[in-house]
This record gives structure tokens, sequence and C-alpha cells, in this order.
């Protein structure tokens, strides 16, 4: 034929179907982009709603919930009317033009909730579960319309891209795998990059651009597709109604398709509330996971739309499909189990690049999670492709299958996180959910009259159930994200002990609604420690300065308080240090029920303060806590979890620290706990200018390496020693400050960094960290596994600008001319860990009093535990000569003698130190110690007796008895 036997009719219909080629093509890349739009705005509406409840897994809840009720209500009213409207694509185009406009609002609309709720909290004094359902509606209502939106978008677009002659799975399997795979990048862009360099707003903002965009280039393409009328004759093709027994089969499908929506979001939370202990809570982390299964879900929709391209597809694929997500999710449960030691040697090869790491977190979710995904992926084209007959009910069909699944999808979520998890734990969620698909394998088969198969699967599972043992609760709960570095350190036998615990006895284990908590001894040492999710965050040893010292600095620095609020409770021994002072009230915030049960083992150390009737403990979110009480404090003391955690930064933003403000008296004082181990030098600038920015008067306090205290208040603070003085004598104070070898009131000062003019002088030019500019969230995660703590140290200490604060009541020049003060300022800082500084203080103190007996002991031991042994022996010699009744002295250099291996010169003045001390239990044990190493255990028997008299440690000095008796029954006495 040609050119001329072509009719003009005919060339005009072939340029439509070109035309119509390209911009199917072009549409395509428009459903790419609202997917990428809708999972920003899930990730933005997280966070916007973290300021509504707090850092609560409320706030995901309501996300999830509202976005899923509306894709579901949305895809149900669009299924009603996509078959009759002609012009799909401009019905999608206003709907993507509609939540464009609509999400611009969304801020304001959620910021304006604080208006209602806020009041109604207040009158009503609503507990957090009554005042969260409260929030609930409002941002629900909020939030469902753009959703319901959302979901309407793809029964409009399938029926408008799939053609008439096509196989619908193929093409509905298309459509749907492209809108998952921009799913997948919109979490991606969002987690990684855009609310870091444009704020939560401009990450909005980004979104509303692809909506509106997509709109409008749609709005385009429609205009230049043929008339209506002709596109409304090709798609008329009615379908037979179903048979009886039709309705019956593909109701039961439906049922089935939404039970197996309700497992896929139960795997999702399980599996994520998982990898939160194993590759980390940073708001990376939580990115990883969650494109991981987007990730999984778009390659199993475009994998089937391949298949379906090629094979009819029926009944028998979907059960066969059911069957092997649940016989998976079971194989998978090992993966799980033992995915601390794969992350350890993970991290062992990647761990030195921060962007290699991120990709090994993504592989490593990637090996539980792809594979039930991609099956999980293939069902909803499946299903479509099974119910649909005619091209004229296809967008009735997929609006249909869609809400099914996603209404499962709302009921999986709900309750894997309130219920199943809280109650069965997460081992168990998952099998449950795994079993719900099984079971829904078996039924479909046996619809199609198939028995062997889902006989012999329902007992595969079962004894897979039962063959794979349960996780060692040790081992998920070993951290080993956050100590990677440190397992990573031994090899082979060595590291697996280590992971596993074995030199650890659980003493608590609960998963909860918002985390899973432990506490666990460590039976060499009998340190106990709490973690939560893995992480530790307090414990009876190396914690134990920082946590006592958060209390009595900000309490000893206040005018007469009465009023105290402690945000994080923890252990329980930071509030256990409010209560020795005189306060009339004492409130403490903590969002985990479990910390607060975990607490009952530290009693000892928190001094059972739980039961002191001064102190109101709230189960709440701190920034709720704050919005909502009319409370005024005297005294706030904030000691939150590590920066690099996601949510965490909330805590330290410029908002958080402006609400605490509101609730503090004119003279009132805000002490804020930081870290400064794995913090690079700017982000700490950031956390340090904040708090400033709302403080302008701040001063730096510091403990131990790697952690500091900022002071804050809206008034000069200005210390009055006579009333520190006063609040040192306090009996309980004074006992517990010196057990920190804090022997007088200004040995307080040598935990003094900076004045204002110091920190003036750090925070020049650093940043901000807001709400809607969460720098830190996204900073500080890069700077984990980074040896930082003692980098900052010497950068805090090189803005210095004096030594000590301005004191009133208080004649610097007499004190600093005291060898005793600086004596016990030498003293501190080696207790803490700073001997370089406590070795030029115990200097000056020599220098001030060469006659000082106690500085040439404090000096001698620093000297011997730097290893430069004869100046060490030189020093306590010369403390002996001085002082020659000290007990000390001679305690410390029969130490030396005994690590020398000098017997005689040991025992000679352990005995010497017995004799002259009134309390020489301590001397008396050592002796013991001694004694038993030279097989003398007669000796050492009487010396652990006399110990025990004079009121050393009951348990321990028993089991030491009980070993000497051993060894001088099995082994002959050395002379």
């Amino acid at each position: 034929m040609s050119v001329g036997d072509f009719e003009p009719h005919q060339e005009i219909e072939m340029e439509q179907s070109g035309k119509r080629k390209w911009i199917r093509q072009i549409a395509l890349v428009c459903f790419f982009v609202t997917g990428a739009s809708g999972l920003i705005y899930q990730v933005t509406w997280n966070r916007l709603l973290g300021f509504v409840f707090g850092n609560t897994v409320f706030a995901a809840s309501t996300v999830l919930t509202s976005f899923m009720a509306g894709l579901a209500l949305g895809s149900y009213l669009a299924s009603r009317y996509a078959d009759r409207i002609s012009r799909s694509l401009k019905a999608y185009a206003i709907i993507g033009i509609g939540i464009g406009v609509y999400c611009l609002f969304i801020p304001l609309l959620i910021k304006l909730t604080a208006g209602i709720y806020l009041p109604l909290q207040r009158s009503l004094q609503l507990s957090l579960y009554p005042a969260s359902l409260v929030r609930f509606v409002l941002c629900f209502v909020i939030l469902l319309i753009p959703s319901t939106l959302m979901g309407a978008t793809t029964p409009f677009f399938s029926k408008f891209y799939v053609e008439q002659n096509e196989r619908f799975g193929h093409g509905v399997g298309r459509i749907y795998s492209i809108n998952t795979f921009g799913a997948f990048v919109g979490v991606i862009a969002a987690g990684f990059f855009m609310m870091e360099r444009l704020g939560v707003y401009g990450t909005i903002y980004a979104g509303v651009i692809g909506n509106i965009g997509v709109g409008i280039a749609c709005l385009l393409m429609d205009r230049s597709i043929s008339s209506p009328k002709k596109r409304e004759q090709t798609h008329k093709s009615p379908a037979a109604s179903p048979s009886g027994r039709q309705r019956i089969t593909l109701t039961i499908l439906m049922v089935g398709f939404g039970v197996s929506g309700f497992a896929a979001l139960t795997y999702e939370v399980a599996w994520i509330r998982i990898l939160l202990m194993i590759i980390g809570s940073s708001v990376y982390a939580f990115s990883i996971m969650l494109a991981t299964f987007l990730l999984g879900l778009a390659l199993g929709s475009f994998l089937f739309s391949i298949i379906a391209k090629r094979k009819t597809v029926n009944l028998l694929w979907f059960g066969a499909v059911e069957l092997m997500i649940g016989l998976i999710a079971i194989l998978t449960l090992p993966v799980f189990g033992n995915m601390p030691f794969y992350f350890v040697s993970l991290f062992e090869r990647f761990g030195h690049n921060y962007v290699a790491l991120e990709l090994a977190k993504f592989l490593l979710c990637s090996l539980a999670m792809i594979v039930p995904t991609i099956l999980l992926g293939s069902l909803f084209p499946m299903v479509t492709q099974i119910c649909t007959r005619s091209h004229s009910e296809l967008g009735r069909k997929v609006g249909t299958v869609y809400s099914v699944n996603t209404l499962g999808n709302i009921g999986g979520s709900f309750a894997a996180g309130f219920i199943l998890i809280p109650h069965l734990g997460m081992y168990n969620t998952i099998i449950l959910a795994a079993i719900l698909n099984v079971t829904v394998g078996c039924v479909i088969l046996f619809v199609k009259r198939e028995v062997v198969i889902p006989a012999a699967s329902a007992v595969l599972a079962i004894v897979l159930i039962v063959a794979i043992p349960s996780w060692d609760k040790k081992v998920i709960s070993s951290g080993a994200s956050v100590y990677a570095a440190r397992y990573a350190e031994d090899k082979g036998k060595e590291r697996r002990l280590s992971i596993l615990g074995a030199d650890e006895e659980l003493l608590y284990y609960k998963e909860g609604v918002e985390a899973t908590v432990t506490v666990r001894k460590r039976q060499r040492t009998g340190t106990v420690v709490l973690a939560i999710s893995g992480k530790v965050d307090a414990s009876n040893s190396g914690d134990m300065y920082t946590q006592l010292m958060v209390g009595h600095i900000p309490l000893l620095l206040s005018r007469d308080p009465e009023k105290a609020l402690v945000i994080g409770l923890g252990s329980g021994v930071t509030l256990g240090v409010t209560a020795l002072y005189p306060l009339k009230q004492i409130d403490c915030v903590e969002l985990i029920p479990a910390v607060v049960e975990a607490s009952e083992f530290f009693k000892k150390d928190n001094r059972n303060v739980l039961n002191d009737r001064r102190v109101n403990m709230i189960i709440n979110d701190a920034r709720d806590h704050l919005d909502v009480t009319l409370q005024e404090y005297d005294v706030i003391l904030s000691q939150p979890s590590n920066l690099w955690l996601a949510g965490m930064a909330n805590l330290f933003s410029l908002e958080f620290y402006e609400s605490c403000r509101k609730r503090l008296a004119p003279d009132g004082i805000l002490c804020q706990w930081v870290q400064t181990y794995y913090l690079s030098q700017d982000d700490l600038k950031i956390a340090v200018n904040t708090f400033k920015t709302v403080f302008p008067h701040t001063s730096v306090w510091y403990t131990v390496l790697g952690d500091i205290m900022m002071i804050g208040s809206m008034d000069k603070i200005t210390i009055d020693y006579r009333q520190l003085a006063e609040k040192y004598n306090i009996q309980a104070v004074r006992e517990d400050l010196q057990r920190l070898s804090i022997r007088e009131p200004l040995a307080l000062l040598s935990c003094y960094l900076l004045n204002e003019n110091g920190v003036d002088r750090l925070v020049a030019g650093s940043r901000v960290n807001t709400d809607v500019r969460p720098i830190l969230e996204f900073s500080a995660p890069r700077s984990l596994y980074q040896e930082t703590a003692k980098p900052n140290h010497e950068m805090l200490l090189s803005f210095r600008t004096r030594k000590f604060p301005e004191m009133k009541n208080f004649d610097e020049k007499r004190v600093t001319s005291r060898a005793s003060f600086w004596y016990h300022l030498g003293a501190t800082y080696d207790f803490r860990g700073f001997p370089e500084e406590a070795r030029r203080n115990y200097e000056k103190a020599i220098s001030t009093d060469t006659g000082f007996a106690p500085a040439y002991v404090g000096l001698g031991v620093n000297l011997y535990k730097a290893g430069e042994i004869s100046d060490a022996i030189e020093k306590l010699e010369k403390a002996i000569a001085l002082d020659p009744l000290e007990p000390d002295s001679r305690y410390n250099l029969a130490q030396i003698f005994d690590d020398q291996g000098m017997k005689d010169e040991a025992v000679s003045n352990y005995r010497t130190a017995i004799n002259l001390s009134p309390r020489p239990a301590k001397y008396q044990q050592k002796l013991g110690d001694l004694l038993m190493e030279y097989g003398d255990y007669s000796a050492a028997i009487r010396k652990y007796e006399a110990a025990l008299k004079g009121g050393a440690d009951k348990a321990q000095i028993l089991r030491k008895i009980a070993e000497a008796e051993s060894q001088k029954a099995g082994k002959p006495e050395k002379d």
C-alpha cells in the first residue's frame, strides 16, 4: 500500500495512536512523581505530628492510620466513578492538583489543632492515652482528606493507562511498581537529603510542586488526546455477570487479600522494631528500613507485570504465593536472630566509611526482607488480574482491591504496634502473621479443590515453627548498632561470646509499645545496666558520676528551689539526687512505662526514690508535659538519650528550650545534659548555641570525658559560696558528694568549664537547631563511631576564659592560697579520669605548701597509674615522712609493692596501715587478697574475718573466705 492509499481518518488515527503511546510513557513518569510525593508527605507528616504528640508512637501511628484509611476510602470512592468518567487522565490531574494545594496548608492546620486540644486537655486533666485520642481525631481528620485524594489516583490512572487489549495484571502491575518505585525514591530523598537541606517546610513544598506540576502536565496531555467521544466508544466492553459460585470465590479471595494486607503491615512493624535494635534507630536507619520494604513491593509488582504478560493467572497463583510468603517469613526468623553477628562483621569491613556502612545496612535489611516483600508486592496486580473480566470495570476493580488490602494494612499496623508486640513479642508476632498467610493460602487452594499442597504446607509450617529456635534475647538486645566498634575488636569465639553476653545475666526484658527495655547484670563486675532498644542509657558504674552530678550541680547553684522537674527517669539515680534536697515537689516525666519498671533494679542506687511522697511520676512525652502543664518549676533537669537517635533532636531544639523557659520561675535554672562522644565539633557548637539562644546566661560544666552540662537561666547566675556550703553540708548531700571525691564545697569547681564569655566565643557563627530545620537529627548520626570525646574536650578548654566562676561571699585570693584547695581539686579530677589536670593541681598544692602530705599521696598514686614507679614511691615515702600516722600513704605504697611482686614490703605496709587506721576493713581485705596470692590461706582467712567485722561487704567477703577454705583444704600452704 502506498502513501496515497491512506484515508485521511486513518492517518489521524495513526497519529493519535503514536501520540497516545508517548503520552502514556510521560504519564507513567508522572505517576512515579506522585508516588515520590506521597512518601515525602508521609515522612514530613511524621515530623509535624511529633510536635503534636511528642516523640511517641502515636505520631507515627496517626500518620500511618490516616494515610492508609485515606488510601482505602479514596480508592473505594474512585472505584464508583472511574469507569463512568471518560477522561480519566483529567480526573487524575485534578486530584493531583488538589493534593498539592491542600498539603500546602497542612503545617498551618496541624499548628491550629493546639488551640483545641491544649485547653481541652488542661480543663479535663486528661492523661496520656485519652489526650492522645483527642489529638488523634483532630489530626486524623486533617490528614484523611489528602490521603483520600491520593487513594483515588490509582483507579483513575489505571483506567487511563491500561489498554483495553492488554492483560490487566500486566498493566496494573506496571503502574503499581512505578508508583512504588517513586515511593522508594521519595523515602530516600526525604530521609537522606531533603529534610536536612530544605527543612520540614521546604520538603513539603517540594512534594507540593511535584503534585501540582504533575497535575498541570497531565491536563495538557489530556487535551492533546483524541476526543472524549471517541475514547468513550473504544472503552465500552461490558462484562458478563459472575455466577453464584464465582461470587463466593471472589469474596473469599477479597477476604484473603485483606488478611494478607493485615499480615503485610504486621511484618513491617515487627521487622522495623527488630532492625532498630540491630542497625540503629537514627533517622537514616528508619529511612533504610522503610525504603527496603517499598523496594521489595515495587520489584514484586514489576516482576509480576512481566509474568502476567505471558502467563494466565488464577486463584492457584494467589494461594501458592500466600503459602510462600508465610513459609519464607518463618524461615527468615533465624536470619533476624543472627543479624547482630552479621552487622558486626559488616562493620568490621565497612565501618570506616559512612556511606559504605549505610549501604551495608541496606543490604542487611534486604537479606531478611526482600524476598517476602517481593512476593507481597506481586499480590495487588495479581488479585486485580483475577477479579477483572473487562476493561469497562477496571477502575472499579482496582479501587475495590486496593481499598480491601489497605483496610487490612490499617488493622495490621495498629494490632502489631499496640497489641501483638507488647503481648506476644516480636518473634511470635511474625509467626502469627506467617500463620495468617499460610492459612489464607490453604483456604484458597482448598477452594480450588487442591488438598495435597495446602496440607503439606500447613504441616511444614508447623514443623518449622517447632524446629526453629526462638531468638536469644541477649543477642537481639546486644546493641550491635551502637557497640559494633567494641565488638569488632574481638575476634572469632571471643566476639561471639561478647555478643551472646556470656558474662551477663538478663534481669529484665520487655518489648513495649515504644521500645524494648532490658536490664542486665555483668557477672564479673556486678555492674547493672539499663538499655533501651539495645543502647545503654544508665548503669550503676561508669554512668554514675554524670547521673549524680546532673542532679547535684543545678540544685547546688539554684536559690532555695521548691519545685523540680526531671526529664527522663533512666535508672532513677538523678531523680534520687533531687530527693536529697529539701524540695516540696519533684515531678519526673518518662515516656516509656517499662523504664519505670526497670528502675526497680536500681533501688539501692536511686535510694528507692519512687516511694518518696514528693515524687510525682508522669508517663508522657517531655514536650507534651511542658506544653500542657501550667506548673512553674525552679529547676528543670533534662537528660534525654543521645542526639544521633531519631526524635532526640526534638529535646535539643530551640522550641523545646522555649517550652522549658515558659515553665521556669523567673530565676529558675535549666540543666541540659549533652554527650560529646560520637558528636562532631560543629554539632556540639550547634547544640550549645541553640541552648544559649533561649538562655542568654549559659555556662558549661563537665563531669567525665564525654559528658557536659549546660546550665542556663534568664538571669545571671552568681554562685553564693555561703549558700553552696550550706547545701553541701546537708548530711545526705555531703555523703553523696564525698563518695564522688568531692570532699569540700569548692571541689565542685573542678566541674566548671566555660563561663558566659567562653560560651559566646564557642558558639560564634554557629547555626541553631529548630523543629522545622532539624540539623542535629541528620548530622549527628554521621559522627557515630568516631572518637570525638577527647578532641571536643580540648576544643572546649581552648575557649575557657577563666578557671573558676564568679562567686559572692568568697575570697578567691585567700582560698587559692591554701594547698588543701588545690589538693581537693586534684582528687576530683583524678576520680573523674583527668589525670593530667589532677597532676597539675597536686603540684600546685605542693608548690603552695611543701609540707602538705596529702598532696604527695595524691601525686604518688597519679604517677604510679602513669607508669612512673620510682617517682611514685618517692612521693609516697615523702608523704610518710611528713605524716607518719596517715594510713592512706602506707596503703597506697603497699599496693605498689604488691603489684611489683615485693611481698614482704607490701605485707609490712598493709599491716602498718591497718594499725594506724580507725576503720581498717579495706586494708584488711586487701592484705587478705595478697596473702591468698602467696598461698597463706589461714592468714588470709583471719584478715577476711577481721574485714567482715569492720563492715566490709558481707557477700563479697564470705565468697573470699569460702575460696580460701577451699584452697586450704586442697593444697598445702606455703611457708
